[in-house]
């Protein structure tokens, strides 16, 4: 193809051709009609603007050429990189986060182990007994009336249990199916 010009300025292969100068028609990996579409390049004497054929390829044969054969301009190949660069970047900030998320997690999983308090809790378990399980029947009323412990609970009489505004006959029989009646000897 003769006779191209650029009215705004072309990149094309790997130059710059400013605004008004005559563009080169042989440029194969170049696409001619997409950039005639769009304004960037005319003919000079009005003539139909086609892309390049490669050399020995009839038309029908260059449309089904496959995709992995294709070259791109340093355009393309540049955009790539960049998105490659930015996708790496992004990877990079997020493994870093995610590295710091798992120092504050192992640094509060370490403060919250402090041996001295685990031993203090044992030291008073063995010394107070085994507190109410958040499950166990009834576990605020006996909590608000002074019931801690199971020991505490194990040793009360059923009177002593029944007389609490909340447990009846009922709920005293959840109570000592898990805390069953322990008759002190005195």
């Amino acid at each position: 193809m003769k006779n191209l010009r650029t009215p705004t300025g072309l990149h094309i292969g790997s130059r710059w051709i400013p605004a008004g100068e005559t563009v080169p028609g042989d440029v194969a990996s170049f696409n001619y009609e997409k950039a005639a579409r769009k304004g960037l390049i005319e003919d000079t004497e009005g003539a139909e603007i086609r892309n390049v054929q490669p050399t020995g390829q009839a038309p029908a044969q260059a449309a089904e050429a496959p995709a992995a054969g294709r070259t791109f301009t340093e355009e393309e190949f540049g955009r790539v990189q960049r998105d490659r660069d930015e996708l790496h970047q992004s990877l990079a900030t997020a493994q870093q986060k995610l590295k710091d998320a798992e120092t504050q997690l192992t640094q509060a999983r370490q403060s919250a182990a402090d041996p001295a308090d685990v031993a203090a809790l044992a030291e008073y378990r063995d010394v107070v007994g085994e507190l109410l399980p958040a499950s166990f029947p009834s576990r605020k009323v006996l909590l608000d009336n002074g019931y801690y412990t199971l020991d505490s609970v194990r040793y009360a009489d059923d009177d002593a249990l029944k007389a609490i505004d909340g447990i009846g006959d009922g709920r005293l029989a959840e109570i000592r199916k898990v805390a069953p009646l322990t008759i002190s000897e005195e």
